[in-house]
């Protein structure tokens, strides 16, 4: 800073300051204008310090601003050009900002402390001047505070001789009147924003509501008037002055019966008890019909008391709006009826452009497709689609991103995880559209295809048993055709063997030593054995090619059933089995008698065969309603449970194949089909270790021609 030259006194004496302040204050209070205080007080700093020129500003903090500016409350008109001239035009409007503070005042504003320079062009603080500016040979600016807080500044310059410290103290109570006047104008410029806001504001809400059709009211209540916009009268058909003004008038146009719930609903918000008046209700319009408006309302001003002073509020016609919501809900209803018939879900699903997946729409069938309310999941798909089968999901969301990314249909089927623990397979297809920002929205149809697939299966399943039952009954219909011919082949070359053979037993010319007699006998046992199993076996075939046919006629059980133990008796003997024939019942059966008599010899032979020296087959015959069962119990070595099933196939032993025991295994299969074809049912209970009983069901009235 240059040196500080001696300065010449100040051109008023601190009285004639006082004085000049006094004036000035006294003048605001007469006329209120503050910028003609400002003006005079500018002159009264001029002529203290016997200025040039100078200026007084205010803090200003501009919107979006980090940084403080000043804004002139006055200042010297020394315009020079246009452009500076433009300026002054500024400051008369109020607008005049200065926000450079790379200058000497923008230090006093950084600072909050006094600034003196009386070599401005040499002063390093110095930002410069515009070109054309008046030459700056001096400067001082001085701050000035509302306690701790800076309210703003004032600034000197171009004093004869320089300024000095002395004048910073000279100057405080100008400086103190600056702070006042500008807190004064702070105060006014809020007040006039604050009505003019207010003004706009309701302006603005009128303007608003009337647009959108509602009515606005306002009701003074210590007169009992009520003001009506134009629309709060129109929306009823009235025009301005046909409803009075007090609150009777309004409540002679309610209808009768929805005038209680309304002044209930008043009471409520004048007592404080609800935040606002809401009232639905039917007022009469001018035509004399009834209309549904909604009333809202709130008291803004209460007196000392409490007691509601004025309420303020709107009236919306509600007539066009309920019949629209009325057949808006009729449709849904239909909507959702339609949806709760329909075998599946009707949605709206929609991707959205950060990859979240939400459910905006789904019909009341979806918690029992997928087990989860709609709600749990309808902003979060993802917790959804963690159920779908491990090997179903990345192919899921694969297709859905693809059918997204495209704004193409999309189907898909996928098994899903119930929470009640099945598996259901679940279809999915929709149509796409994008959206304005960006999202795809589907709108589709979801349906549980678990039936389906589980019929797919079994038919599948269904199928490819028939083709087996197909290629089975070929392969059996080729056996039958091929036992059958070979069992005439077999019996005609047999019949010879048999024939020569009893020759040779009974010509009394041979006269055969006893040894070769035996053979011979060997001969034609082992002939006849063999002769009864082709027999059986081409039986057998017959009976699953359904060529064998049986009669049909009144049989005597006991009579059959002599012939058959007496036929066996000595094999039973040769076992060292007692046979325990039944009493004689008279019982009569409908069937073949020759065929029932293969059957019995069939089943007795068997427990006799398969019995144990000193074993015992018992046989009883006994009546039912309409049919006779012969049971067949053996003191054998009873056969496994898991192979019980196995009994009645041709051919199967049960692994005695290897046994003592002779035998084709068809005598048990030729036995069940030979009473199935005489109506009957042979049925077997066995226990390991403990024998065995076949029971033989047959009717004993006649049975249906075939």
């Amino acid at each position: 800073m240059s040196p500080r030259p001696a300065s010449p006194a100040p051109s008023m004496t601190a009285e004639a300051l006082l004085a000049a302040i006094e004036q000035v204050q006294r003048q605001f209070i007469e006329e209120a204008n503050l910028r003609c205080a400002f003006d005079r007080l500018l002159e009264v700093l001029l002529r203290m310090t016997d200025s040039g020129y100078g200026f007084i500003g205010e803090l200003w903090h501009e919107p979006g601003q980090a940084t403080p500016a000043l804004r002139m409350l006055a200042i010297s008109d020394i315009a020079w050009d246009d452009a500076s001239r433009q300026m002054m035009a500024l400051h008369h409007e109020g607008r005049l900002v200065f926000r450079a503070l790379d200058s000497l005042f923008g230090r006093v504003i950084q600072s909050g402390q006094p600034v003196l320079s009386n070599d401005p062009r040499q002063d390093p603080r110095s930002g410069g001047l515009p070109p054309g500016h008046r030459v700056m040979d001096n400067f001082l600016g001085l701050p000035f505070f509302r306690g701790d807080e800076l309210l703003g500044m004032v600034g000197v310059a171009n004093r004869p001789g320089g300024y000095d410290d002395g004048l910073v103290q000279t100057l405080q109570p100008l400086l103190s009147t600056c702070a006042a006047l500008t807190v004064a104008a702070r105060s006014e410029a809020g007040r006039r924003q604050a009505e003019d806001a207010l003004r706009l504001s309701e302006a603005r809400w009128q303007f608003a509501l009337e647009s959108a059709g509602d009515g606005v009211w306002d009701w003074d209540h210590e007169h009992d008037r009520v003001y009506y916009s134009r629309v709060g009268l129109a929306v009823l058909g009235y025009a301005e002055g046909d409803v009075g003004p007090g609150i009777a008038d309004w409540e002679a146009l309610i209808h009768p019966d929805d005038l209680p719930g309304c002044r209930a609903a008043i009471r409520r918000h004048l007592r404080g008890d609800a935040p606002m008046m809401l009232s639905r209700h039917r007022v009469r319009a001018a035509d004399g019909s009834y209309r549904w408006v909604l009333l809202r309302g709130k008291v803004i001003d209460r007196g000392p008391d409490g007691r509601a002073r004025r309420s303020v509020g709107i009236i919306t016609d509600m007539s066009a709006t309920l019949a629209q919501q009325a057949a808006t809900d009729e449709a849904l209803s239909k909507l959702r009826k339609l949806a709760r018939q329909a075998p599946g879900v009707l949605y709206q699903f929609r991707l959205h452009p950060d990859a979240r997946m939400s459910f905006p729409y789904a019909s009341d069938n979806f918690e029992a497709l997928f087990g989860v309310p709609l709600a749990e999941v309808q902003d979060d798909v993802m917790k959804l689609i963690e159920r779908v089968h491990d090997e179903d999901r990345p192919g899921l969301i694969a297709s859905i991103f693809e059918a997204g990314a495209g704004v193409q249909p999309w189907m898909y089927e996928f098994r899903y995880l119930h929470h009640d623990g099945s598996v259901r397979w679940v279809l999915g297809h929709s149509s796409p559209e994008r959206e304005e920002d960006g999202s795809v929205l589907f709108h589709g149809f979801l349906t549980d295809t678990t039936e389906r697939k589980h019929m797919q299966a079994e038919l599948a399943r269904l199928e490819d048993a028939r083709r087996a039952r197909a290629a089975a009954e070929a392969a059996n219909r080729a056996k039958t055709l091929f036992l059958s011919h070979m069992s005439h082949e077999l019996r005609t070359p047999l019949n010879a063997v048999l024939g020569f053979a009893q020759l040779l037993r009974d010509d009394p010319g041979l006269n055969l030593p006893p040894s070769r007699r035996q053979w011979v006998e060997h001969i034609h046992a082992a002939g006849q054995h063999l002769l009864g199993m082709i027999t059986d076996l081409l039986d057998l075939t017959r009976i699953e090619a359904g060529a064998l046919l049986v009669r049909r006629e009144l049989v005597p059980l006991d009579d059959v059933l002599d012939e058959c133990l007496s036929m066996l008796r000595p094999q039973a003997g040769a076992a060292r089995v007692l046979l325990h024939a039944p009493p004689p019942g008279g019982l009569r059966v409908q069937g073949d008698r020759q065929r029932l008599r293969q059957v019995l010899l069939n089943l007795v032979g068997n427990a006799i065969k398969y019995n144990q020296p000193g074993g015992q087959v018992w046989v009883h015959a006994q009546a039912g309603p309409h049919r006779v069962t012969v049971s067949v119990r053996d003191t054998g070595p009873g056969i496994a449970p898991e192979r019980l099933g196995e009994l009645f196939t041709p051919f199967n032993r049960l692994g005695r194949e290897h046994g003592r025991i002779d035998g084709a295994g068809v005598g048990l299969a030729l036995s069940q089909g030979l009473a199935r074809l005489m109506d009957g049912e042979i049925r077997v209970d066995s226990q390991p270790g403990q024998g065995s009983t076949f029971t033989l069901d047959l009717p004993t009235a006649p049975y249906p021609e075939n």
